[in-house]
């Protein structure tokens, strides 16, 4: 609640960080999409479409352009939001610093009482800026890939979540329910522990989830 005190006055930068945040996740989604369309035109020796793949590519230079673009932005207003609401929690430390009684301050060591208005206040600034910079968008992008994910394939989509949450364990077919199992295992060691370590089982779901609807969309 105090924290929300100091940013309220920034909700103008909040919006258009969540806008910006939304636009560089739809655009990062978008691109192997146009990737895909590019790899379709490349059918066999002599029989590729390069016109098409010509545009396709100048759509993607400029959609990574736009992207960085909008990505640049997103966390310039996360800097200064983050810069700017440790300003004025720093000038309030100060101001209340000011009136303390002495027995307070007699009390406690001077190190004590810097470290808590320099130290700990940098730790707070960084964690405030973590949270906004991967916060928003790992929220975002779980729900665009689905959305994209629905676009593209609704019933795929539908079977590919029920595998990745439930894995499937109500469907009676010891041939299936093996073969989603080995699949799950797969996700797990191979791109959970190995790839992003500890704290891996958070994003389980969703490498699951990408991962079987790549793979069932191959069929």
């Amino acid at each position: 609640r105090k924290l929300l005190r100091y940013l309220k006055k920034y909700w103008l930068l909040l919006i258009l960080s969540l806008l910006f945040a939304a636009l560089t996740v739809a655009m990062t989604l978008y691109l192997p999409i146009l990737i895909g369309q590019a790899v379709d035109l490349i059918v066999a020796p002599g029989k590729v479409e390069f016109s098409a793949i010509a545009s396709l590519l100048l759509k993607m230079g400029v959609l990574i352009g736009a992207t960085a673009l909008s990505q640049w932005i997103m966390n310039a207003c996360n800097n200064r939001i983050t810069y700017r609401t440790v300003r004025d929690i720093r000038s309030d430390a100060f101001a209340r610093l000011e009136i303390l009684p002495l027995r307070y301050i007699d009390a406690h060591s001077y190190g004590e009482i810097v470290s808590r208005m320099i130290a700990d206040v940098d730790q707070f600034a960084d964690g405030l800026l973590m949270g906004f910079t991967q916060f928003f968008t790992g929220v975002l992008t779980i729900v665009g890939t689905l959305l994209f994910m629905l676009w593209m394939n609704p019933l795929i989509t539908l079977v590919v979540v029920l595998a990745a949450s439930k894995r499937l364990t109500i469907i009676p077919t010891n041939k299936f329910t093996n073969m989603v199992e080995y699949g799950y295992e797969f996700v797990k060691k191979d791109m959970g522990e190995s790839a992003i370590g500890h704290g891996y089982k958070k994003h389980l779901p969703f490498l699951a989830t990408l991962f079987f609807f790549i793979l069932i969309s191959h069929f």
